[in-house]
């Protein structure tokens, strides 16, 4: 079971599930794919702290070979820059 479609640099938002020594884990919505997002990352935004459950805009910046877990940033101008502005449906293949 993979992410076919999934790409690096791609936006989406996540759910935050739990908070860890090293940074967050964040549930995706796609079955068996987590991601994680480093509070380095979340330290490239002034004042980032979030909570278990809240939804967090991030884009893909590694994904593992097996395609199931993947790790997050959120830097605003890449967001930006990454947004989908492709308006058909992706569609997660598994």
């Amino acid at each position: 079971m993979s992410v076919s479609t999934q790409r690096i640099l791609e936006a989406l938002s996540a759910a935050v599930k739990s908070i860890e020594d090293h940074g967050y884990i964040l549930d995706t919505g796609i079955p068996d794919v987590s991601g994680f997002l480093s509070f380095k990352e979340t330290g490239k935004v002034a004042g980032v702290e979030y909570q278990v459950g809240q939804l967090v805009d991030v884009y893909v910046t590694k994904l593992s070979s097996n395609r199931r877990t993947c790790n997050f940033g959120v830097d605003p101008k890449n967001l930006v820059s990454n947004s989908v502005s492709d308006p058909r449906p992706r569609h997660i293949v598994r």
